[in-house]
Parts: C-alpha cells; sequence; structure tokens
C-alpha cells in the first residue's frame, strides 16, 4: 500500500515522503497511530501544497533565528552575584542562571541550547556559544560582576 507519511519514521522514510509498505503494516500502525495516510489522487496533489507552505515556514522560521543572532552579535551581557574578596562566587552560573538573564533581556533561548562546559564560578568576561535552530550558532559575551 502506498502511504504519505505525516511525520519522521525511523528506518521508513521521512515528513510528506510516499512510500509502499505492506498492507498489514499500514493499517494496523502507520493509519493508526496517525504517521500516515493513503496516497490517493488528491492526497498526491495536495502533498505538492503541503511541502510548499512547510518550506516557507521553515524559511521564515531560519530568518528568525537569524535576526536573533544579530542582535545578540553586539550584546554584553551583566550578571551581578555575590563574590568572596578573590573573585570566587557564592553560588556558581550555569547555562539556566544565563537562559533566565537572556529571557529577562527578551531573547527566548534554552539553556540546553547554551553550551556552557562547566559552571562559571569566578568573576570573569567570557564568551558562550549558543546553538540554534538549523544549524545556526553564535557566540554571547557574558560578564559576570560583584554585587
Amino acid at each position: 500500500m502506498k502511504v504519505i507519511l505525516l511525520e519522521n519514521v525511523k528506518k521508513l522514510g521521512k515528513k510528506y515522503e510516499v512510500v509502499d509498505v505492506a498492507d498489514g503494516y499500514a493499517r494496523n500502525f502507520l493509519l493508526k497511530e496517525n504517521k500516515a495516510e493513503k496516497a490517493t489522487e488528491k492526497k498526491l496533489k495536495e502533498l505538492d501544497k503541503r511541502k510548499a507552505e512547510e518550506q516557507k515556514r521553515i524559511q521564515k522560521n531560519k530568518e528568525e533565528t537569524e535576526k536573533i543572532i544579530k542582535e545578540l552579535e553586539d550584546k554584553e551581557f551583566k550578571i551581578k552575584m555575590k563574590a568572596g574578596e578573590k573573585g570566587q562566587l557564592f553560588e556558581s552560573v550555569d547555562a539556566k542562571k544565563i537562559s533566565e538573564k537572556l529571557e529577562k533581556e527578551g531573547f527566548s533561548i534554552s539553556e540546553s541550547n547554551i553550551k556552557l562546559e562547566n559552571p562559571i564560578k569566578e568573576i570573569t568576561e567570557i564568551e558562550i556559544p549558543i546553538d540554534l535552530d538549523h544549524d545556526l550558532s553564535t557566540k554571547i559575551k557574558i560578564k559576570i560582576e560583584k554585587e
């Protein structure tokens, strides 16, 4: 049976791909779990339209991500923390704290996108890599200051 995949299916194909599978597999798994739909003539004609819409959505999302990267490049984010005499922080700065600071500044970046190797434990200036959607990345400047 020919079906149109509605999502990526491991070892079978990617979203909106037309594949030929066993009837039982199609009926009992793919169609039942809404992972695919029968590939009728009408559905195949709609498929091109769906692909174009999906491509537009992806392109728009990529442009928004590029805009965020441009905005991040020129900024330096300051985080004030309590520290001892020699600059040792009483509490370390991790990806979560950086994500919260970015959120306060108007940038919605998940802590999983922030590639901080180890938590920051002293007053310093550091560039931290950020990986975003569409294999785009940038670095942000973080300055840890004494409160």
